[in-house]
């Protein structure tokens, strides 16, 4: 396999660049831009792609705003019934069209709040919404406590899903999670 990504700031708000793979059977790339507007940075990406004779598309779009209190996102991909690339697989579960939206605020000095709403459709024209609650605090200087809640609502079920972790920085290039 060929893998192949290329970008280059064209001026100090203009960043440009192409992806590409290419196997025996597949090939998929496109060119992406990053534009840095007043408030925040814009994405853009579009890419085709071809698995033996069948031929697909996807373009997406990502806003991101970061500050010392604030950090939001907004992001948006489309992806035809045919695209590849070469680590996935088609089936009828693979994203048609996916949309989110997240912001974080620092609490406090030692930890930060994250709120997290997605929608998503499938090639079988199923779907859901998620949103997520993700709260994380410095313990000291080696340790972190997270939590997180999240709520699945899908076409035919719905479910609530609660998490607690311990983060451990046991080195330079070491931790460990404990959940």
């Amino acid at each position: 396999a060929l893998l192949a990504r290329h970008r280059v700031g064209l001026t100090d708000s203009l960043t440009g660049g192409m992806r590409f793979e290419m196997s025996e059977d597949i090939a998929s790339g496109g060119p992406m831009v990053n534009i840095r507007l007043p408030i925040g940075e814009l994405e853009l990406a579009t890419a085709a792609s071809r698995r033996g004779a069948t031929y697909g598309g996807a373009a997406s779009a990502r806003y991101s705003y970061v500050s010392v209190g604030l950090n939001l996102t907004a992001a948006a991909r489309y992806v035809s019934p045919h695209y590849a690339t070469l680590g996935s697989v088609e089936t009828a579960s693979s994203p048609r069209w996916d949309a989110g939206l997240s912001a974080a605020i620092p609490v406090g000095r030692r930890g930060s709040l994250t709120l997290r709403h997605e929608l998503a459709r499938r090639q079988d024209a199923s779907g859901g919404s998620t949103t997520s609650m993700l709260g994380s605090m410095r313990v000291n200087g080696r340790s972190y406590l997270t939590i997180t809640g999240t709520n699945d609502w899908r076409d035919d079920w719905h479910g609530f899903q609660l998490s607690l972790g311990l983060g451990v920085v046991l080195g330079p290039r070491t931790g460990a999670t404990f959940g």
